[in-house]
């Protein structure tokens, strides 16, 4: 199940092979234009929804299906790009998070003396100045 998605009600989109690709018509509606369009269609104040004949209208870029193609498969590249950018960022706050608590535990156990710290840059005399 795909997070964000929570709805009573389900639409399914059938594409015309021939003219547009269903992944490309899928890519085209989670767009920013697309989301912004089918929020501007919805419905309901309390619980807003689409309406099913509401979204046969809307209207999307629809290129030969061949640069349909070429653009899902630069979509799909970049994705796992920002993926593998996303786990190389959890890791290193993972690391940095697991230094800071063996740091921490270094300085209340005495195995380091953190008593005449200051931060990096800062001279005893801005040090006197701040006291």
């Amino acid at each position: 199940m795909r997070v964000g998605f929570n709805c009573h009600a389900l639409i399914i989109v059938q594409p015309i092979k021939h003219v547009i690709s269903g992944e490309y018509l899928s890519m085209a509606f989670q767009s920013q234009y697309g989301y912004s369009v089918l929020y501007s269609i919805r419905t309901g104040g309390m619980h807003p929804h689409l309406n099913c004949g509401e979204v046969q209208y809307v209207k999307l870029p629809v290129p030969p299906t061949e640069e349909q193609n070429e653009i899902t498969d630069h979509i799909r590249q970049q994705i796992v790009k920002f993926d593998r950018l996303v786990e190389r960022q959890l890791a290193a706050i993972a690391l940095m998070q697991e230094r800071r608590t063996a740091l921490i535990s270094a300085a209340v156990t005495g195995k380091i003396d953190v008593r005449n710290w200051t931060v990096p840059g800062q001279t005893q005399s801005n040090k006197e100045d701040a006291a």
